[in-house]
């Protein structure tokens, strides 16, 4: 594994607030599946390194069970940290089997807004017309 850098000021320890492996006693969500929370980027790349969203999960091979955050700002966003367990536990991405497990531990396919901004989209199946999925076969 790499080198995970740690704030080391007094505010940040004061507020146990750090980049790199977020210890366990500040995890929000307490699953046998989930082996870690790196917060600041990714576990796999370093503190700093950048994503598109806010959270993801590594489902497979050498980080399975770790939750990224981008940022701390998103730690205390309940229904982001459901979306990301849920894809731990199942190993899935946005499957029939990870919404029917979402909604079974308490999340939603429905955004979440915060403040009037959105923070997640929809994630409600969207049927597809089959007749379009067979082009060019």
């Amino acid at each position: 594994m790499g080198r995970f850098l740690r704030r080391s000021d007094a505010l940040a320890r004061e507020n146990a607030v750090s980049l790199g492996r977020l210890p366990k006693v500040a995890w929000l969500v307490q699953h046998p599946e989930l082996r870690g929370v790196f917060v600041g980027g990714c576990v796999q790349r370093g503190v700093g390194s950048k994503f598109h969203a806010k959270a993801h999960a590594h489902t497979h091979h050498e980080y399975r069970g770790w939750i990224c955050f981008r940022s701390t700002s998103w730690l205390n966003v309940r229904q982001i940290w459901l979306h990301e367990l849920a894809h731990v536990i199942t190993r899935e991405g946005h499957t029939d089997r990870w919404r029917a497990f979402l909604l079974q531990i308490g999340g939603t396919l429905d955004p979440v807004i915060i403040d009037g901004k959105t923070v997640t989209k929809s994630y409600h199946a969207v049927k597809r017309d089959k007749r379009l999925t067979n082009i060019g076969r």
